[in-house]
């Protein structure tokens, strides 16, 4: 297909696949003439797959990059994690060293095998710098739930990559789902706050109603 037609199937515009290209994020199309290069459905997926990276994963061009190249280069799982996660917390700098060790301390609780590299330790001690700078301190029992949930996620991630055949399919299915599914964790934590929150209003309002 013309870039035009490939750019169309994608739903960008044609100033954006030559964006892709320029990056290196997609591969070039093949040239059959001065004014003519063809893209195949290959192409059509992996810039679906770039523009899944940038918008609804929210990564910058150099993290998408990285992690794309996770997955042209290794079909190892335990590596490719590893790499994808460190490519998305690139550049952050460091939780203090309190905040870190209440997130070990939770690690430790649940038992869980990390290493001392994993980028999600700095993530989580630098939500809860956050947490503190606002003077919201994060209780033992609020981040005791939240890795209970961590965990039930990350065992459905694993129970989502079980139920593939090829190994290129594996690590692909891993990468999008590691970058897309903070994004399905946020969305659908914001449609359970609503709900919970209105299910507190309504019980206080039944209770009002009952004493008067």
């Amino acid at each position: 297909m013309r870039i035009g037609e490939a750019a169309a199937a994608v739903g960008v515009t044609t100033a954006t696949w030559k964006y892709y290209i320029r990056e290196g994020l997609v591969p070039e199309g093949e040239r059959l003439g001065a004014n003519r290069t063809d893209y195949d459905e290959a192409h059509v997926q992996r810039a679906r797959l770039v523009r899944a990276l940038l918008t609804t994963g929210g990564l910058t061009i150099s993290a998408a990059r990285d992690v794309l190249g996770v997955l042209d280069s290794h079909h190892d799982l335990v590596y490719a994690f590893a790499a994808v996660q460190h490519a998305l917390d690139a550049g952050r700098p460091p939780g203090s060293a309190a905040s870190r060790d209440r997130v070990d301390e939770v690690v430790l609780a649940k038992g869980w095998h990390t290493s001392g590299g994993n980028p999600g330790l700095d993530t989580a001690a630098r939500a809860l710098d956050a947490f503190d700078a606002i003077s919201a301190h994060v209780g033992d029992d609020y981040l005791a739930a939240y890795a209970d949930a961590a965990e039930r996620i990350a065992q459905a991630d694993l129970a989502l990559l079980a139920g593939l055949d090829r190994p290129d399919h594996v690590v692909e299915a891993m990468v999008v789902g590691t970058v897309m599914g903070d994004s399905l964790i946020a969305g659908l934590r914001r449609l359970a706050q609503e709900h919970e929150t209105s299910f507190v209003s309504n019980t206080k309002q039944d209770r009002r109603k009952e004493s008067t």
